[in-house]
């Protein structure tokens, strides 16, 4: 037996918010959205390349969203901190985070913040400790 697979969950307070900045400003795809015969959608799957997220909607008797920190591992680090950047700046979007750089323990990472504040954690480990 072996694992095939982990899904990060992050739990959202609008589905369809959290949809558009997914699929809008980091360019993923949505893979499938339940329940699907209804406007105010509970769960949502998006996927780019191989990386999916599950987003899904806060339950009405929670007070809050507990924050996660998610790391996407992608090739291209530069480029992608590009495209991201211009695609904010396109949708009027602020990016409150800082360029790619390298951390002692060897990758090179910048972080965004979602919506409802979860961390998401673009890192590349095709980089050399300076």
């Amino acid at each position: 037996m072996k694992f095939l697979d982990a899904v990060p969950t992050l739990v959202v307070t609008d589905v369809k918010r959290s949809l558009r900045f997914y699929v809008e400003g980091l360019g993923f795809e949505v893979e499938w959205v339940w329940p699907f015969d209804r406007i105010e959608k509970a769960q949502a799957c998006v996927r780019r390349g191989e990386v999916r997220l599950f987003l899904t909607k806060r339950p009405t008797e929670a007070t809050s969203v507990a924050a996660m920190i998610t790391a996407i591992f992608v090739d291209e680090i530069e480029l992608l901190f590009e495209q991201l950047t211009s695609r904010f700046a396109a949708l009027g979007w602020p990016m409150d985070h800082e360029p790619p750089r390298v951390f002692p323990w060897g990758l090179k990472e910048f972080t965004l913040r979602d919506p409802d504040g979860h961390v998401i954690r673009f890192c590349d480990e095709t980089y050399e400790v300076e």
